[in-house]
């Protein structure tokens, strides 16, 4: 039962000791799976509106397909992290060899189409155990957890799904977000402004970012 936990919950720290939460009251902004074609840009034309800068968690194999949103993404002034070269659905499952080859790929796509070695990685669905940890430290990483999930691959109704944000969101936070997805492009404005409402401030800056 704990090894089972240690492995799904990465916020626990069984095998990653990785960063949750930021050490200030701003509120950070990560998005994985992508860069997608049509949802990546109108993402970062939001974040561009909004002054916030984000963690663009990025599979390799889609990175290769649109170097161009890379390079649109690092311009925008936001930080490309590694999620592996091609989200294996049993990434967790697999041998070092294996975790050490997707992630290491992935690296030298990142470095090939922005000139910059990732700093951060974010594991597959957040699964993690005891080779994935290994694997980390050798390529001298810092995994990225998050402190609230949206479930935006759950909530399909972009009213629904900013409403459950807004409530749920605080100073601090590490928000895990995907710009794979229609409906998180469609609620992502409204999210940002009725959070600022509230007295939420977002990340403004990669260089202050207070992991």
């Amino acid at each position: 039962m704990v090894i089972s936990i240690g492995v799904t919950q990465m916020r626990f720290g069984y095998f990653i000791r990785g960063k949750h939460k930021l050490k200030n009251k701003s509120v950070l902004l990560t998005f994985d799976d992508g860069p997608h074609p049509e949802y990546t840009p109108k993402i970062l034309e939001i974040l561009e509106t909004e002054s916030c800068k984000a963690i663009f968690f990025i599979i390799g194999s889609k990175a290769e397909k649109n170097p161009e949103l890379i390079q649109a993404i690092v311009d925008a002034g936001h930080i490309i992290g590694n999620h592996t070269m091609t989200h294996p659905p049993l990434f967790a499952l697999s041998r070092h060899s294996k975790v050490n080859a997707e992630i290491e790929k992935a690296n030298q796509t990142i470095r090939a189409l922005t000139g910059q070695k990732p700093v951060f990685f974010r594991p597959p669905i957040g699964y993690t155990n005891p080779i994935i940890a290994k694997s980390i430290k050798e390529l001298k990483l810092t995994v990225i957890g998050w402190t609230l999930r949206s479930y935006d691959s759950v909530f399909r109704d972009p009213v629904k799904l900013t409403s459950r944000l807004i409530k749920r969101v605080k100073p601090g936070q590490i928000i895990l977000l995907h710009d794979n997805l229609e409906v998180t492009q469609s609620c992502l404005a409204a999210f940002i402004t009725e959070a600022k409402k509230k007295g939420i401030t977002f990340v403004q800056s990669k260089e202050n970012i207070p992991l």
